[in-house]
């Protein structure tokens, strides 16, 4: 099967880092589902506010290492993601397509930030063991859901 491994230029798209808001449940507008996933580690209000109005995405992930972490994000993370990535998708029908179009193709979150969880890092320190590649993993089960009509 062919790999997209690296989420960015013509696949920017597939990151979370890329420019496409959404709203959610709350009626909240994000920016990008970077800004979305780093607000929902905490709980404080004022927290999150801080990662909602962060200049940009890269910010927000900075942001986002500094919070008080809720209790449950160990496991909410994976809701939390999830959930940005179907609202992200669902409210952008050009990149829902582009999604789309990948089938066929194994979504792989290369990077070299040493990001084993979300993706697969290929620096020298972390190259010997292979990432969890969650994001590619929920991409690709968002396709399925997209392409089957769910």
């Amino acid at each position: 099967m062919k790999t997209i491994d690296n989420f960015s230029g013509n696949f920017l798209f597939l990151s979370n880092f890329s420019p496409h808001s959404f709203r959610d449940e709350t009626d909240t507008l994000w920016r990008t589902n970077e800004h979305y996933y780093q607000a929902w580690k905490t709980l404080k209000f004022s927290e999150r506010g801080r990662i909602w109005s962060a200049s940009s995405p890269g910010h927000a992930k900075q942001l986002g290492a500094e919070v008080t972490l809720r209790d449950d994000w160990v496991h909410a993370k994976f809701y939390v993601m999830e959930n940005g990535l179907n609202l992200k998708f669902s409210q952008n029908d050009y990149i829902r397509e582009l999604l789309k179009q990948t089938d066929g193709y194994h979504l792989l979150e290369g990077n070299y930030w040493h990001d084993n969880i979300w993706g697969d890092c290929n620096c020298d320190k972390c190259c010997k063991t292979p990432g969890s590649n969650w994001l590619g993993a929920l991409l690709m089960n968002l396709r399925k859901e997209i392409i089957n009509g769910e």
